[in-house]
Order: structure tokens, then C-alpha cells, then sequence
């Protein structure tokens, strides 16, 4: 599987040279919990994936309805968002996926490798690198590494 570095992935997703600006970062434990620390070293915002979406729910709703077309539509608003830096770390998106039914998980990722073109915000997902279960298909997580759009 081909990776990139981080610094090089996040150049690569500040610039305009990806129809599709959307990198994986595959991250150690050790992370996790200190995403807006790594953003600001990396010069580039962070945000909770849950916040965006909690926000649009109606006042007094009780349940999320958590599905694909949830977190994609959080994941949009992100990217059309004009204010802050032209890349977001965006993170506990495992928690959402979480939620998703096998199938449906394949299908996001697949969604995620192809989808949001022409953005005017650089998307870096940064995934438990140990939560096999909830990553793209092995031969998906190849596309991402050929494209250097994968840290591992």
C-alpha cells in the first residue's frame, strides 16, 4: 500500500491540483484526543464531524436517525464553509460510522474516494488506524495510497 507523508498530504489537499481534495490519515491511539493540537501544527482547522451535525437537528429532537446521507451532508457543510483555513482535520468520524450497517460503510467510503469535487475546502479524515472493521476495503485503501492521498 503506497502512503505519503502528513505535511506532503496536507500540501497536496491546501492546493487545487485533486478534483477530489479528501486524504486519509490512518493515525496511531496516541492521537486521539489531541486532534486540534496536530491541526494547529499543521496549520489547519479541526472539527468535530458531530458538531456540524447535531447542529442542523431540529429543536427537541430526540433521536439523530444516524445514516450515510447524515454524515455526508455534515461533511459537505464542512467543505462549503467559507470561513477558516482552506484544509480541516476533521475527526470522531469513526463514532458515525460506527453506526453504519457493513454494506452502507462500503458505500461511504467508496462515496468519500470520489465525492465532493471541486470544494473550496481540503478534507483530512484521520481514522483509528486499529479499527479495521470500520476502514475502506483493502483494494479502496490501495486508490487512496496511489493517489497519495493516504497516511499510514
Amino acid at each position: 500500500m503506497d502512503t505519503t507523508n502528513l505535511p506532503d498530504l496536507v500540501a497536496l489537499l491546501r492546493g487545487f491540483t485533486l478534483t477530489v481534495r479528501t486524504g486519509l490519515w490512518l493515525a496511531t491511539h496516541a492521537v486521539f484526543g489531541k486532534e486540534q493540537d496536530e491541526a494547529a501544527r499543521l496549520s489547519i482547522d479541526a472539527i468535530d464531524l458531530r458538531i456540524p451535525i447535531l447542529a442542523r437537528l431540529p429543536e427537541g429532537t430526540r433521536f439523530l436517525g444516524l445514516s450515510m446521507a447524515v454524515i455526508i451532508d455534515g461533511l459537505d457543510m464542512i467543505c462549503h464553509q467559507k470561513d477558516g483555513s482552506d484544509c480541516v482535520l476533521v475527526y470522531n468520524l469513526d463514532l458515525l460510522i460506527a453506526r453504519l450497517h457493513r454494506p452502507e460503510r462500503i458505500e461511504f467510503w467508496h462515496y468519500l474516494y470520489r465525492g465532493f469535487p471541486h470544494r473550496s475546502r481540503g478534507l483530512l479524515l484521520i481514522m483509528p488506524r486499529q479499527a479495521i472493521y470500520l476502514l475502506p476495503t483493502d483494494d479502496l485503501l490501495d486508490d487512496w495510497g496511489r493517489d497519495k492521498r493516504l497516511v499510514f
